[in-house]
């Protein structure tokens, strides 16, 4: 059996698909292997050296000690050349199953000429965690990232190793960076806001009972829409040139409406089938105000402000949330079923309108700058707030200009290469938007206004939208029935005093472990993680259970948190 097929075979125990893939591909044809100046093997890619040509292991042990492994449990090999990164990278760190070592080769037939020159079994065979991106496109290192869950990670990685394959490479990086900057942004929400979350969850449980809302599982509405054309209602300003498309969607179509849009639609007779809330904070709520929900069914979370359940509403459909609080509710009651959450209402309205299988998804005022020098939709809660702090010192004009000049603001072009404002929280979201889209490809379309150019959204004018939207007039008949056929979810005093002995028990469970939990062990116990997560949050007692936790030391505290961190947030 030849060095080859040695290795195929050990990789056949941990990727059976790519060993496969190895046995019915060609070496590469300008791949060559020849001796450095000190008698080490080198390689080259059409004739360009991949490491030193003097000393190739010398060059490997230089790199690590100018970039020494981190503290991280996940790494990135991009290239892989003869291996000479990676053995050297397990010289040096601790055998340890936590870390998960990613080879990242785009093409998989340098990756077979490395396998006729290097023994891998050794290396595969440690006490490590290996995956193998060989041959893959860019966004394959994303959903590496996104299934650890945690984006502490490290590339390791040389020009020599990335001969020829750059855009692929720095596609990729790109990716990760938008998923670390995405997943901060979740990370810093969550320490801002996590004792108001918990004190909204138990007050809207006890409001949902008391007014008797109708409360539904979002899970319930999976694939029920197919066929469907869906409009996404946001508000940016370009929302108030579409009044004429969205009052043909509010009868064929979808019409799913943020809530800082309501005030809009209502005063221009526009009533959405759906409205999506998903802000905590009590300022938020005031989009609200004085506007009948009757009519319209709402889409949210248990940790929205408690004023929404105060209203008379129409269905409530309630979406999974990764806050601690409501996975222990949803642990009793069963799953509510999870939607994509970009850190803006308008990237939980567009993935619930693909998870509810829409034919197509059409965006309306998501503008994600400030198109025209425009900051906020007339009539909304926004313009109104600007309004009442005005002062002869203090104008419009001026409040404007503070938020075009702000130290986040960042100046882009429009799709037409025209100048246009935005700013790095809204980066963000597009950036989230554009990685959704990759992942699930599918029809979307926004209406063309000069906004900021967003990848995989189709523009669309208005009068092309209405020309090809397919009209279905019944969907209220169609929520309708799906509210008859499915039950809702209760939310009585038994669920309140079987959630207060899970706590108990969970407090039991901590005080016995006698030592911090494991990630498992909070995963796997949302009470767990819910006494746990809000002693690190608070040291006062919280409002059932307290352990005393005086007697650890600063250290200890820290390793705490940064264990909430890693699996919670």
């Amino acid at each position: 059996m030849s060095l080859v097929e040695k290795n195929i075979e050990a990789l056949s125990k941990q990727d059976l698909p790519l060993a496969n893939r190895l046995k019915e591909t060609v070496s590469h044809s300008e791949f060559q292997i020849e001796k450095a100046k000190n008698g080490e093997q080198t390689a080259l890619i059409n004739g360009q050296q991949i490491y030193s040509k003097y000393s190739p292991n010398r060059e490997v042990e230089r790199f690590f000690e100018a970039q020494p492994p981190e503290d991280a449990t996940l790494f990135f090999f991009f290239g892989f050349g003869l291996g000479l990164h990676l053995q050297e990278f397990l010289k040096r760190v601790q055998p340890d199953q936590s870390i998960h070592i990613v080879i990242v080769e785009p093409d998989i037939t340098l990756f077979k000429s490395a396998l006729e020159i290097i023994d891998l079994a050794p290396i595969i065979q440690t006490p490590f965690h290996f995956s193998f991106l060989i041959g893959y496109t860019p966004e394959s290192v994303l959903h590496i990232a996104t299934d650890a869950g945690y984006p502490h990670y490290q590339i390791i990685t040389t020009k020599g190793l990335q001969l020829g394959r750059e855009a692929w490479f720095n596609q990729a990086e790109n990716l990760l960076i938008r998923y670390q900057e995405s997943w901060q942004v979740n990370l810093n929400t969550g320490k801002q806001f996590s004792r108001l979350w918990l004190r909204h969850l138990f007050s809207c449980l006890q409001r949902i009972e008391e007014n008797r809302h109708e409360i539904k599982a979002v899970s319930q509405l999976n694939q029920k829409f197919q066929g469907v054309d869906a409009l996404i209602a946001a508000a940016g300003p370009t929302l108030e040139s579409s009044v004429e498309i969205l009052k043909e969607y509010a009868q064929n179509g979808l019409l799913i409406a943020v809530d800082t849009a309501m005030r809009f639609l209502i005063e221009n007779e526009i009533i959405p089938h759906l409205v999506v809330i998903s802000d905590c904070q009590y300022w938020n709520s005031r989009h609200l105000d004085r506007i009948d929900l009757q009519k319209v069914r709402i889409l949210t979370e248990l940790s929205v402000h408690p004023s929404l359940f105060s209203k008379s509403t129409g269905t409530v459909y309630l979406y999974s949330s990764r806050i601690p609080a409501q996975r222990a509710v949803e642990s009793l009651t069963g799953d509510f079923g999870a939607l994509g959450t970009g850190g803006s209402v308008a990237t939980t309205a567009w993935d619930f309108a693909r998870s509810a299988g829409c034919k197509t998804i059409t965006c309306c005022g998501l503008d994600l700058s400030y198109p025209n020098g425009k900051t906020h939709i007339k009539e909304g809660r926004f313009e109104q707030q600007v309004f009442s702090q005005c002062r002869r010192q203090n104008s419009i004009e001026n409040s404007n200009m503070n938020l075009l000049h702000h130290p986040l603001s960042r100046k882009t072009k429009d799709d037409k290469g025209n100048l246009l404002f935005t700013d790095e929280r809204m980066l963000l979201f597009r950036n989230w938007f554009e990685q959704q889209i990759e992942r699930y490809p599918g029809n979307y379309y926004r209406i063309d206004q000069n906004a900021i150019p967003l990848k995989g959204m189709q523009s669309i004018t208005p009068q092309q939208l209405k020309s090809q939207i397919e009209r279905n007039p019944r969907i209220l008949s169609k929520f309708k029935k799906i509210e008859q056929d499915q039950k809702g979810i209760c939310f009585t005093s038994h669920l309140k005093s079987l959630f207060v002995e899970k706590l108990k028990e969970a407090e039991k469970q901590l005080n016995l472990l006698n030592r911090h939990p494991s990630g498992i062990e909070l995963l796997n116990n949302p009470f767990l993680a819910l006494l746990y997560y809000e002693i690190l949050q608070d040291q006062q007692k919280i409002q059932i259970g307290h352990i005393d936790w005086s007697p650890l030391s600063s250290l200890k505290r820290q390793e705490l948190t940064q264990n909430i961190e890693k699996f919670q947030l």
